[in-house]
């Protein structure tokens, strides 16, 4: 199940389940791209890193 919702000061908020843990994500009022470019690098490497153990 998922949940999104504006917060009282203009975030969002979503959160969901992934594989039995509740994971929450907060989302600025305003796109950053230096903050979102650093985001997209970590959740690539990390997938990159867990293809890689899997691939093993």
């Amino acid at each position: 199940m998922k949940t999104v919702k504006e917060l009282p000061d203009g975030r969002t908020e979503v959160e969901t389940v992934i594989n039995g843990c509740n994971v929450t994500v907060v989302f600025a009022r305003e796109d950053n791209p230096e903050t979102m470019k650093n985001v997209t690098d970590l959740i690539m490497s990390a997938y990159a890193e867990r293809k890689t153990r899997t691939a093993q």
